[in-house]
Formats: C-alpha cells, sequence, structure tokens
C-alpha cells in the first residue's frame, strides 16, 4: 500500500477531513478487532479507544513504513489501492473517504440539479428512508429525541440526508422546511463528535456554512461552539486541539483558508468564557 504522491492541486479542508474521517474509522475497528480476539493493547488505545500507527502498519503489513502516521495528520491520502487493501480487511472503510457528500460539500449547488444529482448518489436505504418520509426534519419542528441516525448505515449518509433536505427546500422556496432542518441540525451536532472526536468538530464546521437560518425565521441561529459547550463537549475539543497540535492546527488553518460562495466559517466567541486551554488537562 503506498501513500499518494505529490504533484496533484493543493489539498483544501475537505481532502484533509475525508483523510482523517477515514483514518478514525479504520482505527476504531482496528481497535475492536483487538479487543474482540484479547489482543493485548497499549494504555493509550485503551484510553483513546483507537488502534495506534504502529498497530494500524502492522495490521496491513506496512510494518516500518509509518503510513498511518502520515494519515492520522492528513499528510497523505490513501490511494485506489490502499482503499481497497483496507477494505479487504476493514469492509466498508472506503465510504468514509469515498462518499458523496466530499464533493458536494466544497461548492453551493447551483440548482435543482445540483440537488437531485447528489441524492442520486446516496445509499440506497438513505434514498428509501426519504421516499417513506421516516426523517424526523421533514414533519416535525420539535422533535428532540436524536436516534434518527441510528437508522442510516454511516453518519455521513444521515447528514447528508440534512443537507438535502435543506437545499431541496430552500431551491422549492419552502422558508419554513428549510427552518425545520436548521433546527434539526442544531439537535443533531454531538453524533459526528461521539464517532469522530474533535475530526468531527471541523466538519460541523463545513456543514454550518451550508445550513443557514432564512431571514424570517421563527427560531434563532445558533453557533456550533455554543452547542458543543451546552453538551459539555467544547472543553474536549479543545483539549484534543491542544494534544494533537500537529493535526488541528493544520485544520483551523486550513479551514480559515475555506470559502463557500465567498463566506468563511468565524468561531463563536464563546471560546473567550472557556478556561485557559492550559488548565484542561489538569
Amino acid at each position: 500500500m503506498k501513500p499518494s504522491k505529490c504533484g496533484r492541486p493543493k489539498k483544501t479542508v475537505l481532502d484533509s477531513l475525508k483523510t482523517l474521517v477515514w483514518y478514525e474509522y479504520v482505527s476504531e475497528q482496528v481497535f475492536l478487532y483487538c479487543m474482540k480476539r484479547n489482543i493485548q493493547l497499549t494504555d493509550n488505545e485503551l484510553k483513546n479507544f483507537r488502534a495506534g500507527n504502529k498497530r494500524l502498519d502492522i495490521f496491513f503489513d506496512l510494518e516500518g513504513s509509518n503510513s498511518w502516521y502520515k494519515y492520522s495528520l492528513a499528510k497523505i491520502s490513501p490511494t485506489l489501492e490502499s482503499l481497497e487493501l483496507v477494505d479487504h480487511k476493514i469492509s466498508g472503510a472506503s465510504i468514509y473517504f469515498q462518499h458523496p457528500i466530499w464533493n458536494f460539500l466544497k461548492d453551493v449547488p447551483r440548482g435543482s440539479l445540483d440537488v437531485n444529482q447528489f441524492y442520486s448518489r446516496l445509499n440506497h436505504k438513505t434514498r428509501e428512508i426519504l421516499e417513506k418520509e421516516e426523517v424526523t426534519c421533514k414533519f416535525d419542528f420539535s422533535y428532540t429525541d436524536t436516534n434518527d441516525y441510528q437508522k442510516f448505515e454511516n453518519l455521513l449518509e444521515f447528514y447528508s440526508c440534512i443537507l438535502y433536505q435543506y437545499y431541496k427546500a430552500k431551491f422549492e422556496m419552502n422558508n419554513t422546511e428549510a427552518e425545520k432542518c436548521y433546527f434539526y441540525f442544531s439537535r443533531n451536532t454531538n453524533h459526528i463528535i461521539d464517532e469522530f472526536g474533535a475530526t468531527g468538530y471541523f466538519f460541523l464546521k463545513i456543514l454550518k456554512l451550508h445550513l443557514k437560518l432564512p431571514s424570517n425565521a421563527l427560531t434563532h441561529q445558533f453557533s456550533i461552539e455554543s452547542n458543543l459547550n451546552n453538551q459539555n463537549l467544547l472543553k474536549n475539543m479543545l483539549t484534543a486541539s491542544k494534544k494533537f497540535s500537529k493535526r488541528y492546527e493544520k485544520l483551523e488553518k486550513d479551514i480559515n483558508d475555506f470559502q463557500l460562495d465567498g463566506a468563511q466559517y468565524k468561531n463563536d466567541h464563546l471560546y473567550i468564557v472557556i478556561e485557559n486551554v492550559e488548565t484542561l488537562n489538569k
């Protein structure tokens, strides 16, 4: 399994994110594989609920290559050959890197044709759920049970569903439905954090650039930071950002450089009231 070579177009934050989301999923699955077989794990692996990079190199017959260390920092992205080899041991892992949501998030769709093309690329099960109107954001404005994500084959399908519903409503000029999707998204920001940790925080920032509250909305704007703080997750994100600075400082820079239709993500000032990052690990 060889890492992808240089000479390609400059990577954006989305290129880094899809590598890291894939990496996190594979690392967790290898960890669970070892747990089920009573393979001895390090204290650090048990603490993080993830297989370490050296273990991943060995697991995928890449001992001494440091490939998985490079993946963990998104310094390289997996090739098609790499994805296939990983899929051979961790079935279906490649969808986290190849999911259609990554291309969709690059730009604002210009009309219903773009949205319908995105819909056609979603998982058959997802399309079936949408057609049967089983997803809460389609019909219940005040619903707060956050278990809908479990109906989907993976979390990227779940958030794709929200994106699709939002843009479908927007291009139908149905502000009420668009507002429902925005409200629904605000109640479902924790799942990606639960699954992918601080990497999920940056994924949410990109989604928030897409999902905007209609100007005549009845509900209020929310911020990713305030949501995470209310769920006692913001400190964890700051701690992870400090602990894995090589990864998250670059992601922060990349997301600050990322523009969607001229708009950039702005961090909520709630950071100001959080205690100094240096004290978080004490």
